[in-house]
């Protein structure tokens, strides 16, 4: 967990100290937990504003690196069928997709969007630029 003024990991961000809304501190066990922007619950970010984006970027670049998962099989193996792909699929990315769908699912966001492009233009054989006509 993150505490209010120490930078993250992945950004080097430090969180913005906003005032304080109590005036008492919450002890749990002897330890008094610190006033935090956000923080992670079971694979999703909360935050005081219910926004997701940061859960979706998540959720989407766990999805991503299950679908990278598939495409280091690919090489390994050099070339797979339809079925072989999609019982992959259903394996690695599908899980992560379907825990993310509530939070997919309550906002059109083009961030998932752009993975299953990605995939779909991977199994295909396109090249990674080429227009979604292609």
């Amino acid at each position: 967990m993150v505490h209010a003024g120490e930078p993250r990991k992945e950004s080097g961000h430090v969180p913005v100290i906003r005032v304080r809304s109590c005036s008492s501190d919450l002890t749990v066990c002897g330890n008094t937990l610190k006033y935090v922007s956000d923080y992670k619950y079971l694979g999703c970010w909360v935050n005081e504003f219910l926004s997701n984006e940061k859960t979706v970027e998540s959720l989407t670049a766990a999805a991503g690196r299950s679908f990278r998962r598939i495409v280091n099989i690919f090489k390994r193996m050099g070339d797979m069928g339809y079925k072989t792909f999609c019982t992959l699929y259903h394996s690695y990315v599908l899980l992560v997709a379907n825990y993310a769908a509530g939070v997919w699912g309550s906002k059109n966001d083009p961030v998932p969007q752009v993975l299953q492009n990605h995939i779909e233009g991977f199994f295909l054989g396109v090249h990674r630029f080429a227009p979604l006509a292609a």
